[in-house]
């Protein structure tokens, strides 16, 4: 069997990107019968007359590489947020990519425009940390829920910071923005806090998802956020697995600087009377389950193997 490359940045100890990555390419060697070569990500780069870095859509830390040298074919899994643009840096440095494996502003339309030129395939995403999961499940405890307020702890940047800005003056919303130490949350402590809340906050960043999306799943926390558009390995659904309070309505009165007041009056209600009803149980229900199938390193493993069909698309 021919030799193929492997390729990525373990990056630091605890980080979920690098430990992933490290964790797929043992996995693979331990289970399938390939010939696999790892090759740093800064010294892969170099064979294309490039360099790693943050800038770079290919070559930076977020991604994952598989290369068959003899032919030149290639495939990446990206958690980059800016993911989709490896498809126009590859056809422009006339990389033969054959498939993209992405969540970050991943749309039916980008999966139409490459349509028989690459592949792109919705994939899983990920937790900040290696050790997230476990947090995630050891702090889990359903009883513990009996704060009725929207929970976030995160920082904020771009319109979320607009966002952050404008709901901080009202009660029904308990913030802990990253800039102010004083009351931001670190992991551990962090879960152990938003498991005493009945509901959370997602606010989308640069890659239109979050890990907030994921934690919040991941701890029976009702998920709160803007539409979501980013397409994932089995979808993320509105009114499955998360509730779309937070409407382009909402966020547009906000960035015009108009008066929320009623709004968020009306949002406080929602959110309360949507509590009382059956759908709450079932979607915490749903969202744990979606959790447990596509954020487990396990299930991870196996969704984005299934990607490379064999290792017969670099053949």
């Amino acid at each position: 069997m021919e030799k193929l490359i492997i390729s990525y940045d373990f990056g630091y100890h605890d980080w979920g990107i690098g430990e992933f990555y490290k964790y797929f390419h043992e996995k693979i060697v331990e289970n399938e019968n390939v010939n696999l070569e790892y090759i740093h990500l800064k010294e892969f780069s170099k064979r294309f007359g490039k360099g790693m870095n943050r800038d770079s859509p290919l070559f930076n830390w977020f991604n994952l590489i598989i290369y068959n040298e003899n032919n030149g074919k290639m495939f990446v899994h990206s958690w980059y947020d800016y993911a989709t643009e490896i498809l126009d840096y590859c056809v422009s440095n006339n990389i033969n990519l054959v498939k993209l494996s992405c969540v970050s502003n991943l749309t039916d339309q980008i999966i139409k425009k490459y349509e028989g030129q690459i592949e792109v395939c919705p994939s899983v995403y990920c937790l900040e940390k290696w050790s997230d999961s476990t947090f995630l499940i050891d702090s889990r405890t359903k009883d513990k829920k009996n704060i009725e307020k929207i929970y976030f702890n995160g920082a904020a940047h771009g319109i979320r910071k607009n966002i952050i800005n404008a709901v901080s003056g009202y009660d029904f919303f308990d913030l802990r923005v990253k800039s102010n130490p004083k009351y931001f949350r670190q992991k551990k402590d962090y879960y152990e806090e938003l498991n005493n809340y009945k509901f959370g906050l997602s606010l989308n960043g640069a890659a239109n998802i979050c890990y907030r999306d994921l934690e919040l799943f991941g701890l029976g926390v009702l998920n709160i956020r803007q539409p979501l558009k980013s397409k994932t390995y089995n979808p993320i659904i509105k009114d499955v697995h998360y509730k779309e309070f937070i409407t382009d309505e909402f966020v547009q009165d906000i960035l015009n600087r108009g008066d929320i007041s009623k709004s968020i009056i009306n949002l406080e209600k929602d959110v309360k009377d949507f509590y009382q009803s059956k759908e709450y149980d079932y979607m915490i229900n749903e969202s744990l389950e979606w959790f447990n199938n596509n954020c487990l390193p396990e299930k991870q493993y196996n969704i984005i193997l299934s990607f490379l069909n064999k290792f017969d698309i670099f053949y």
